[in-house]
């Protein structure tokens, strides 16, 4: 395992996400950016605008030109590698507030959340242009959404097929689908261990393309499939505070098929790794699942994001 800090480049050591281009990384930290190269094998910190600087990060993600986008609290920001410039985007560019909590960059569109649970798109600009930011889930001459705004301070995630389609998780109003416009919620009066949402995982079933969902949560970790819930809690210990979950594939399959509930939700070969706000890192595999930081006493710490 090797570890990287502010030693080796990075603005600040809590690391809040990341995100891949070809062969270039971005991690956004509790300070700024920093940039992996994958030529030169070096971090280096994203010189940002004033306003960004010093500002926690809550998401980044490339485009497909390779341009960064950047979402704070201090607004959205896009890095255009080939003019080396950092455009800024407020409220003047149509966003809802300054408080950029979640993005997803689409083929030729990107979607953000802000603080509220507003959600706007807006279609890529051009090399050397900025663009205009839309709204998807409230309306433009309204600043509030009713229902949502009283039961949600944000959105933790996106899963979204297009900008009018798919799901978004929140803090405080469950699990909400998006086909045209919101959807039902699923949240814990459906089932689920909580109606705060910290991060979920979005899958289709080979056998059917039935939509399947992990939903990691502050009680533990929910399985939902179509628009219901399935098991309220799968992780072996209650309460657990669950802040990331990433579905993979197993390097080796094993010849033995589990039985139990898990396995048999994510399909064979398949292996879940899981975050956790004080109990580090885990695997589910082949039925069982396993903690990573007790395995490794290299493990930096028990908080993963």
């Amino acid at each position: 395992m090797q570890i990287f800090t502010t030693k080796d480049g990075f603005p600040g050591n809590k690391v809040t996400s990341f995100a891949a281009c070809k062969t270039n990384l971005a991690v956004g930290t509790d300070k700024g950016v920093a940039i992996w190269d994958g030529k030169t094998c070096l971090w280096t910190p994203l010189e940002l605008p004033e306003r960004f600087s010093g500002g926690v990060i809550k998401d980044v993600g490339f485009d497909l030109e390779g341009n960064l986008w950047i979402a704070s609290g201090n607004g959205l920001g896009q890095y255009q590698p080939d003019c080396k410039m950092v455009f800024a985007y407020d409220g003047s560019d149509g966003l809802p507030n300054s408080d950029v909590e979640r993005l997803q960059v689409l083929k030729d569109e990107i979607v953000i959340a802000c603080y509220g649970g507003f959600i706007s798109k807006a279609v890529l600009p051009t090399s050397g242009c900025k663009t205009r930011f839309l709204p998807v889930n409230f309306s433009q001459d309204s600043s509030m959404r009713p229902g949502m705004t009283l039961k949600s301070v944000g959105i933790t995630g996106f899963a979204l097929a297009h900008s009018s389609s798919g799901w978004f998780s929140t803090k405080g109003a469950g699990l909400v689908p998006m086909d045209g416009t919101e959807g039902e919620p699923i949240g814990k009066s459906q089932g689920l261990a909580s109606d705060w949402v910290e991060a979920f995982w979005l899958f289709l079933d080979p056998k059917d393309q039935r939509e399947k969902i992990l939903v990691g949560t502050p009680e533990g970790l929910s399985l939902v499939e179509g628009r219901g819930v399935v098991e309220k809690n799968v992780f072996p210990y209650p309460e657990t505070w669950i802040t990331g979950v990433v579905l993979g594939k197993t390097t080796v399959e094993s010849e033995i098929e589990s039985t139990d509930s898990l396995s048999s939700f994510i399909g064979k070969g398949k292996v879940i790794y899981v975050g956790t706000k004080s109990s580090g890192l885990w695997r589910f595999a082949e039925g069982g699942w396993v903690s990573l930081t007790a395995e490794n006493p290299n493990f930096p710490l028990k908080n993963v994001n």
